[in-house]
């Protein structure tokens, strides 16, 4: 098969192991578990209770299952969105770079290494935890919103942003290990400034869960 070709699968049945370098790779339907490595512009997968692999892809991406994992690992992509869904599964990412799109519910949300691109940024859940480790933050805006379940934020201490969290009664806010100015303080809501407060970052909790947002020094 020539390098660089654009790959389109029909086999929704069968396992499918593929490792370009390819342009654009495309799997409409598929029951088998995929594993995709190296394509440069495009991808799109739509499986469904199989796990999904996918590393050391960039250009727009559009990927999806059901009742299984998904798992990333270096996808670049900073003039691009990246979409990504699951429903019954968990969500493992590992070095990122684009504007993120996630849903999912029923399982875990795990991301690691994140740099934030783009315009607008959403990451969405429910009763999973989710769990978000940023390298930067060059985004706009960046959405995060669970239900009855937790949300944990680590960030690099010198970002400059204007930080809104939310949680429902019985629930918790925790701060730490980041300098910020009070802008407004309720019981169950925490609007923080960063910096010059350039960026925004929205994260609310619907339900029983509590947000940990904690800052570490750049470069360590």
């Amino acid at each position: 098969m020539p390098e660089f070709c654009s790959i389109e699968f029909d086999t929704p049945y069968y396992d499918i192991d593929a490792e370009g370098p390819f342009n654009s790779f495309i799997l409409p339907n598929s029951y088998g578990r995929v594993y995709l490595e190296n394509v440069l512009n495009s991808v799109v997968i739509q499986a469904t209770n199989r796990k999904v692999t996918a590393r050391n892809i960039s250009g727009k991406i559009d990927i999806a299952t059901t009742h299984a994992t998904l798992e990333l690992n270096k996808i670049y992509s900073p003039h691009n969105k990246i979409v990504l869904r699951n429903d019954g599964g968990d969500i493992k990412i590992s070095d990122i770079v684009g504007e993120l799109n996630i849903k999912n519910s029923y399982g875990r949300i795990d991301l690691k290494k994140f740099h934030p691109m783009g315009r607008y940024n959403s990451i969405r859940s429910s009763n999973g935890p989710i769990t978000i480790e940023m390298e930067d933050f060059s985004t706009e805006k960046l959405l995060v919103t669970n239900s009855y379940e937790d949300i944990e934020i680590l960030i690099p201490d010198n970002i400059s942003s204007m930080i809104s969290l939310a949680v429902e009664e019985g629930s918790k806010i925790e701060v730490n290990d980041i300098l910020t100015t009070p802008d407004f303080i309720q019981k169950n809501r925490l609007d923080l400034i960063v910096g010059n407060g350039k960026a925004i970052i929205n994260s609310s909790v619907r339900g029983n869960g509590n947000i940990y947002f904690r800052g570490y020094p750049k470069g360590e």
